[in-house]
């Protein structure tokens, strides 16, 4: 619950933040427009743990065209599981979600791997646990510290606010200008 007056035009305060998980691309469906109907000055996706693909374009827009933006969202974040119980997040999900926050121009932050990590891309030695995609994609199963959160070999560290020079620092750290 929130203050009535924070839901009047412009009475929602700016450093207050708000979002909804988003898992797969029917919890998108359900949740993105609930999320938009709020007056909130950020508002950003939780898509973690990564359960499935998510179409940003058809839950923000009922499967129209979205012409690369993303009205009323300022931010993305994305995840693998963690736990005893973790479950896989395909790598072809993460980077989807970012080549769409690519294209629109939102900022993007992939928090972790969670317990998986894509196959080789770990120096994890011992007994692995293998998750088979089914598509030629493997994952095994490190642990949340092992896993990391490199994404394509990069952290993505994207947050609302930032300058162009800022994300891509964010990104690739050793583009960013340096301070004299």
């Amino acid at each position: 619950m929130v203050p009535p007056e924070w839901l009047r035009p412009r009475g929602w305060p700016a450093h207050v933040w708000l979002g909804t998980t988003v898992e797969n691309n029917a919890e998108a469906t359900k949740r993105i427009p609930t999320l938009l109907d709020v007056p909130a000055a950020v508002r950003f996706l939780s898509c973690e743990p990564l359960l499935g693909p998510v179409d940003l374009a058809y839950a923000l827009f009922n499967g129209a065209d979205s012409f690369g933006t993303m009205p009323g969202i300022h931010w993305v974040i994305a995840g693998g599981e963690s736990g005893g119980g973790a479950r896989s997040a395909h790598p072809e999900w993460a980077r989807s979600l970012r080549d769409q926050c690519r294209a629109a121009n939102v900022p993007f932050f992939f928090k972790q791997w969670g317990e998986w990590a894509p196959m080789g891309q770990t120096a994890h030695e011992g007994f692995k646990r293998l998750h088979d995609f089914g598509d030629g994609q493997f994952m095994e199963r490190v642990g949340k510290a092992a896993a990391g959160r490199k994404l394509d070999g990069l952290e993505w560290s994207e947050m609302p606010g930032m300058t162009a020079a800022e994300r891509l620092a964010a990104v690739s750290p050793q583009l960013a200008p340096r301070r004299t």
